[in-house]
């Protein structure tokens, strides 16, 4: 029996929207809200994204020029596949994608979890959304500054060259390991410094441009972590809440103390707590 396949479109004050991909889908952005449309060439900027069901899931991808990247596991993307029963966020959209044959199962599976939620954790639900109100503006991403820990442009060039694999390593293993993020950003900024220092222009302007593309990367995923864990937290959905909290604070794990990471490292505990009772 061959399966029927849906997207899911929730948002915050806005009815929930549900579409059958078939063969592909495109949804358009007009007017504020995505309009289905069949999956064909689209007039020239058209903003929205094309889905295509793939074997482990949907093949989800922005249109040419569309605003907002796709926010998967906590990343920014441009395309992605996104396995059936789980969602991806689009500014403030969330897009959750279903198989007909799955998807009695995902309701009483949510059914389940909300009866346990409901029971469980009743008594701390006012707790978490009191704490969920965070009062203040999250403080900007401050990245390192450094300076060149060798003497002399002899010994200054090689070590540009050492901290700038450091950072590559680093960046690499950031989809893993957040934490790696900021100190991948420390290792450019101190590749910079040593390479200014041994007078190589050339190797300066490189590493500024990887300096600034690495930069550009960590705020978005910054932000799209805070968007994330607001929306989940207006729709009450805690999982997803401390899914993206526990991102934050390892993100900001080498950031200066102060109020906000106070509030995660709270907030993170609560949610916890809830998820336990």
């Amino acid at each position: 029996m061959s399966l029927k396949h849906w997207v899911e479109i929730h948002g915050t004050g806005r009815r929930s929207e549900r579409h059958a991909i078939g063969a592909g889908l495109r949804l358009e952005w007009l007017d504020s809200r995505l309009r289905p449309a069949p999956l064909a060439v689209a007039p020239k900027g058209t903003a929205g994204l094309e889905l295509v069901v793939a074997n482990e899931g949907v093949s989800v991808r922005l249109m040419q020029g569309t605003p907002n990247p796709l926010i998967v596991a906590g990343r920014a993307a441009s395309e992605a596949t996104v396995a059936f029963g789980d969602e991806l966020y689009w500014g403030e959209l969330r897009l959750s994608f279903l198989a007909e044959a799955a998807r009695p199962t995902l309701l009483l599976a949510g059914l389940a979890a909300a009866a346990l939620v409901i029971v469980g954790v009743f008594a701390l639900r006012e707790s978490v959304d009191e704490r969920s109100r965070v009062g203040f503006d999250a403080p900007d991403l401050t990245l390192p500054a450094a300076s060149c820990d060798r003497q002399g442009p002899a010994d200054m060039k090689p070590r540009a060259q050492q901290l700038m694999r450091a950072a590559t390593a680093k960046e690499q293993s950031y989809p893993f390991v957040t934490g790696d993020g900021l100190i991948a950003a420390g290792y450019l900024a101190q590749a910079v410094a040593c390479a200014e220092g041994a007078g190589d222009t050339v190797a300066v302007a490189a590493l500024q441009q990887e300096q600034a593309r690495w930069t550009q990367k960590l705020r978005g995923d910054y932000r799209a972590l805070q968007l994330q864990l607001k929306l989940a937290l207006e729709q009450k959905r805690d999982g997803e809440a401390l899914k993206s909290t526990r991102l934050l604070l390892e993100l900001l794990e080498k950031q200066p103390p102060g109020k906000y990471i106070t509030w995660l490292t709270d907030l993170s505990r609560r949610l916890e707590n809830s998820k336990a009772s």
